[in-house]
């Protein structure tokens, strides 16, 4: 055999051996995210109940009695673990419920693309399903702010009362600096690979040895929260981990836009107790210099005055030690605005 037909045997050989070997590391890494998203469910096993919505099982969780029912949707990503500083607390005033959008938390995936108008759709089939009558009061933070104003412009029978919790306004991406589009445009990509590499245990492994900016950012913090919500972390991270989580926050962050022109087109202003709660501590989260973080924040805060216009009956708050995620910070807080809403719909009514 020709010394060139040897080489190229080999060259051969060695292609084929090493793609025998990824398959075979794909094979375990898959193996070892099924394994370990069984083992987070026996470990965190669920607080409410499983509901099915139109074919799939939504995660939903309702404590305390009471009107207005108080309804929670979270921020981008976000699960209805993230309320449990809230939520019990308001539960000693009035009827609570907390969820998990598709495909988050111990919500199932249902393969839709994850726009406002999808979430609105959604959640008012869930309340149905589980028996929920109105009036609501909704509360929503960031992009559940979004939704929650769009849910109440379609329905504005339903809804007596909001508290906005640094909520997302439509106009944001549209005046952000370039740079913080930029940025936005790199968490994208970040999420896009995640919901390839996830099903084979890599965002799992990445992630508890520190090397996935969105989970790390957030790790940097945990010194500064309370034992309680440290206690959380560890449970938070396990639905971080799981397989659908970075495909579902990527479709919600890349159909932004559509979200935003789907509330932009249906904003009202309403004759209903409403209280916007920004933002009024640095962020810690951030990775822009500081003179790009301060363009944007006057950006965002102009526009979270902007929101005041969306009620004659609304109040505007400053969390003065908070961050974005103002119910982990200063939870308090977020239970004094929804208690004072729920206060003055109740005047309302018994006036």
């Amino acid at each position: 055999m020709h010394p060139i037909e040897n080489y190229l045997n080999e060259l051969e050989l060695w292609f084929l051996i090493g793609v025998v070997f990824l398959i075979g590391l794909a094979g375990l890494g898959a193996v070892y995210q099924q394994l370990a998203i069984a083992r987070d469910r026996l470990k965190y096993p669920s607080r409410g109940k499983h509901i099915n919505v139109d074919g799939y099982w939504l995660h939903f969780h309702d404590m305390g009695n009471g009107t207005p029912t108080v309804v929670i949707d979270s921020g981008a990503g976000g699960f209805s673990l993230e309320w449990m500083l809230v939520a019990p607390a308001v539960a000693k005033f009035t009827r609570v419920c907390t969820y998990d959008r598709a495909g988050l938390g111990r919500s199932q995936s249902n393969g839709k693309a994850r726009t406002s108008q999808q979430c609105v759709n959604e959640l008012r089939t869930l309340l149905a399903a589980a028996g929920l009558t109105p009036p609501y009061l909704l509360v929503g933070h960031s992009f559940g702010g979004m939704n929650v104003r769009l849910y109440t412009s379609q329905y504005p029978e339903e809804v007596v009362g909001m508290v906005l919790i640094d909520p997302g306004h439509e106009d944001f991406h549209l005046q952000c600096t370039p740079e913080r589009q930029r940025k936005d445009r790199q968490e994208l990509q970040l999420y896009f690979w995640g919901q390839i590499v996830s099903v084979l245990g890599l965002v799992r492994l990445l992630g508890s040895i520190g090397l996935l900016p969105m989970i790390q950012k957030f790790k940097s913090r945990r010194l500064t929260y309370t034992p309680e919500l440290r206690a959380l972390f560890t449970e938070f991270e396990a639905y971080w981990y799981q397989s659908q989580y970075c495909k579902t926050v990527y479709s919600e962050l890349s159909n932004l836009k559509t979200s935003s022109e789907q509330v932009r087109t249906a904003r009202l202003r309403l004759n209903i107790p409403l209280i916007i709660l920004s933002r009024g501590g640095r962020l810690h989260l951030s990775s822009h210099i500081a003179e790009v973080d301060a363009r944007n924040e006057e950006i965002w805060h102009k526009l979270q005055a902007d929101l005041v216009n969306l009620s004659c009956e609304s109040i505007h708050w400053i969390a003065s030690h908070s961050d974005h995620h103002i119910h982990l910070d200063q939870p308090d807080l977020v239970v004094r605005a929804i208690y004072d809403v729920v206060k003055k719909v109740r005047q309302g009514r018994d006036a």
